[in-house]
């Protein structure tokens, strides 16, 4: 809609129950510190605008996902966004919120984590959640908890270094970037020329094994954020430059 402040971060394609598939993205309007999800509907050459989501628990949203039901996931990379000295101090502040269509209320499901990031669900039907942490260096399974139907136990899948985006690859596995070396990510981030290595791991979410399927010192590309596997090709976006790396991957499925 015309005035509307569209600063985009993290984004998930759906299909819902209705069988429409609609764009979730996160978007940042820093001037007022307000933070919302933006709901597309996608058509074959546009998008209709339908439906923006605010609330005061999106203090610092990283990434988003959604099933089918419209159920939405956030994580929160800090307790307030911009939270430095959490990094350095290493405080677990981060958080996962989750909004609910049928009360139209939002909620934390899941806290106490060091840089929430990655967040991903397989659509629909599932009843867990994929989620990354970046200093924390854990991925988890977040489920549904039997004592607390607001609240989700967690489960721990692996410890990773850095880790970043995640991306489902069939109903057992998923990708997950990662930043291995912490210190050249920043220097890349002051100087694009300083390289970064950039990996991608296959995770089976249930058994916890890994094997790293992308690896690159970053002369191809830096500070990977996000791999998708799509007909046979391995599509990785970055979070600095305006490019998107694809590479062969026939033997992914």
């Amino acid at each position: 809609p015309q005035g509307m402040v569209f600063h985009p971060q993290g984004f998930d394609l759906v299909k819902n129950l209705k069988g429409e598939i609609l764009l979730y993205c996160i978007s940042h309007n820093d001037k007022i510190m307000q933070h919302s999800i933006i709901i597309y509907k996608v058509f074959a050459d546009h998008l209709e605008f339908k439906e923006k989501l605010d609330s005061p628990l999106l203090v610092s949203p990283n990434d988003v996902t959604a099933n089918c039901a419209g159920e939405v996931f956030v994580t929160n990379d800090a307790g307030k966004r911009g939270g430095t000295m959490e990094q350095v101090l290493k405080l677990k502040k981060s958080n996962v919120v989750c909004y609910h269509p049928t009360n139209q209320k939002w909620n934390v499901i899941a806290d106490h984590f060091l840089y929430a990031n990655g967040i991903a669900i397989n659509h629909c039907p599932s009843d867990y959640v994929i989620l990354s942490t970046t200093r924390g260096n854990k991925l988890y399974m977040l489920k549904k908890s039997t004592d607390n139907k607001d609240l989700y136990s967690e489960k721990l899948i692996a410890k990773l270094n850095g880790l970043d985006k995640v991306t489902f690859l069939n109903d057992k596995e998923i990708l997950v970037t990662a930043h291995l070396r912490m210190l050249a990510f920043l220097k890349h981030y002051k100087d694009p020329k300083n390289l970064t290595p950039t990996v991608v791991y296959k995770v089976n979410i249930f058994t916890g094994e890994y094997k790293a399927i992308y690896e690159n010192d970053g002369s191809d590309i830096c500070g990977g954020s996000t791999a998708l596997y799509y007909k046979g090709k391995l599509y990785i976006s970055q979070i600095f430059e305006p490019f998107l790396l694809k590479s062969d991957a026939e033997d992914l499925k």
